[in-house]
């Protein structure tokens, strides 16, 4: 059996699409600044960046600073 419950699961997405949806409204955001909103440590957001969310165009300044690639959103256009 699993040992991560549904309920990490929900919580997992929930901060993923809040991520994915700030990120959309052309925000940039910081890991710090994020793990503190919403709960979680600092290592818990970069590795939502980095393992979780690898796969979007999201850029990073090295710095603990990520936005979405220049004309990407989520948004229907």
């Amino acid at each position: 059996r699993n040992p991560m419950a549904k309920q990490d699961y929900d919580k997992i997405l929930t901060r993923l699409m809040e991520i994915l949806t700030r990120l959309s409204n052309g925000e940039q955001l910081n890991v710090a600044e994020l793990a503190e909103e919403l709960g979680v440590t600092k290592r818990t957001i970069q590795k939502d960046f980095n393992q979780r969310l690898y796969r979007f165009p999201i850029i990073t300044d090295g710095r603990g600073n990520y936005w979405y690639d220049e004309g990407y959103s989520l948004k229907e256009r």
